[in-house]
């Protein structure tokens, strides 16, 4: 039979040979840890890839090489012990995964310090696991001191288990999301955005066309860093689709290509040498390149108005208005609801549908009157509003409200001075709403409400101002088409309207009838805070 010795000891080759593949994981894990990915960015698939590989590498590694141990293994004490640190190192494994899987900041607007718990909290386990194996094979009866390997387990076992408790007790993505405040946010029709102070954009809501921009399709209600996008400037939402403006110029889109149906569930560049924008209208959008000219299109952007410089683009379902670069203000598009700036009358025939071919009919475009001092333009689906140097709105155009609207005939009026809206810093419309917020940090909206887009608890539409009730003054007001934000100091956002799949983003919804322009029965007509964005 042999003495104890003979029988464990191993034989040559096999025990070089596991010493070497435990080393080899270890080393592996130890140099890899996490892929380092761009700050804000979260890790890319590549890296998401390689992270499975390894760990599925550990795993099955691990598993033989217990195998390999309960076989030529004979103490019962350190086996359990063994057995105990092979469970904790699965658990640990599918723990990580499913954690990362599922986190609502997403990996990439983790911090640090929660990122390096995930890469590198299996090291300890993987340790415990190799330490234990290596043990069992090759010096099983040999060991001049047999409380090592045991305390070695412990220790590493308990630091392990340490740091899983402190990455689930520190993992709260109100505080990981907040720690770049939010300075621009958009509500689309059923998803929305925001851009945060450092470049990040996070995006929530329905994702069937990937129009959040993490690498999947999954809807979700907290907000996910949008994959390698760490430097945006500006952001628009759209219906089903997203953009954003890089500070190298470059604009990136994702979501459903409304052109082709393809769906790009992460940023794709469209455009280089961007320097105004992007505005998204319909299944267009619209940008300001390095020349000044007007830039538009789908899958790719191209030249639209020879009119440089173009400071500013906005546009409607059937039109379009550039502010110059000396104030002045260039309409061109369907003018029949008065969006071109000149009074006219219609009835309930008129088009109201988006037509591309509208938009870009340039042989229609005019000087609208009065505007040579305009310092901000926006447009809804049929109107449009300047902010003038002097504080004062003037807009133009009509709002539409459904197929009883302008039963016996409408008139949109022309040009026409917002009457008692003065000292205006900041202006913003939705589809049928415009929103001004005054230097005092008040805000005022008026038009459609029938999603409580207005902010006054109610849902009825108002031609006349109503003031928002927000606990503070804003700095910053930003229009969905059926949904309003303010941005408050500390980096509150306070948020109104529509909502349909978690789009809005507050806690409380009220019911509201669905309508044929938009399917959403859910509205919060007050300001709530957003979910995630709640401070003391």
């Amino acid at each position: 039979m042999g003495s104890p010795a003979q029988r464990f000891a191993p034989r040559g080759p096999p025990a070089r040979a596991w010493r070497v593949a435990g080393a080899l994981v270890l080393g592996g894990l130890v140099a890899c840890g996490e892929p380092e990915a761009p700050p804000g960015s979260g890790p890319s698939p590549t890296a998401t890839a390689v992270l499975l590989i390894l760990f599925g590498v550990l795993a099955a590694g691990t598993v033989v090489t217990a195998v390999i141990a309960l076989l030529r293994a004979g103490r019962r004490p350190l086996l359990v012990l063994a057995v105990v640190s092979w469970v904790l190192l699965l658990v640990q494994v599918i723990g990580t995964v499913a954690l990362v899987a599922s986190a609502p900041g997403s990996a990439g607007a983790l911090p640090l310090y929660a990122r390096a718990v995930i890469g590198m909290s299996v090291v300890p386990v993987a340790a415990a696991v190799m330490v234990t194996s290596l043990a069992l094979v090759h010096d099983v009866a040999q060991r001049p001191r047999r409380w090592v390997t045991p305390v070695a387990v412990v220790l590493v076992g308990g630091t392990h288990t340490a740091l899983v408790i402190a990455f689930v007790l520190a993992h709260d993505p109100v505080a990981v999301l907040s720690q770049a405040p939010m300075v621009d946010v958009r509500i689309g029709p059923e998803h929305g955005c925001a851009l945060h102070q450092d470049g990040l954009v996070t995006c929530w809501g329905a994702n069937d066309d990937g129009q959040l921009g993490d690498g999947s399709r999954r809807e979700v209600e907290w907000p996910v860093a949008v994959w390698g996008l760490y430097d945006a400037v500006a952001i628009a939402v759209g219906n089903g689709h997203s953009c954003a403006r890089r500070r190298q110029g470059s604009l990136v889109c994702w979501g459903r290509d409304p052109r082709t149906g393809a769906i790009s569930p992460m940023p794709q560049e469209i455009a280089t040498g961007v320097i105004g924008g992007p505005w998204i209208a319909g299944s267009r959008v619209f940008a300001v390149d390095g020349s000044g000219l007007a830039v538009s299109g789908v899958g790719e952007l191209e030249p639209i108005v020879p009119l440089p410089p173009i400071e500013q683009i906005a546009a409607g379902l059937r039109h379009v208005c550039a502010r110059l670069g000396d104030g002045e203000v260039s309409c061109w598009g369907d003018g029949k609801r008065g969006q071109l700036g000149g009074p006219v009358t219609f009835g309930r025939e008129t088009p109201v549908e988006e037509s591309d071919e509208a938009r870009l009919d340039l042989s229609s475009r005019v000087i609208v009157p009065g505007l040579s001092r305009s310092q901000l333009l926006v447009a809804g689906d049929h109107h449009s509003c300047a902010l003038r140097d002097d504080g004062t709105v003037v807009c133009w155009g009509t709002r539409d409200e459904g197929e009883h609207a302008c039963r016996d005939g409408c008139m949109a009026r022309g040009v026409g001075v917002v009457e008692g809206l003065g000292d205006v810093a900041s202006l913003t419309a939705g589809a049928q709403h415009t929103c001004a917020l005054q230097a005092s940090g008040a805000v005022f909206c008026w038009g459609d409400n029938r999603w409580g887009q207005l902010g006054d608890g109610s849902l009825r539409s108002r031609d006349d101002l109503v003031e928002v009730a927000l606990p503070g003054p804003a700095i910053g007001v930003f229009a969905g088409p059926f949904a309003t934000c303010a941005l408050l100091p500390r980096a509150e956002v306070w948020c109104w309207g529509a909502s349909r799949y978690g789009s809005l983003g507050v806690e409380s919804l009220e019911t509201c009838r669905a309508r044929k322009i938009l399917p959403a029965n859910e509205c919060s007509p007050r300001p709530q805070p957003l979910r995630w964005a709640k401070h003391p």
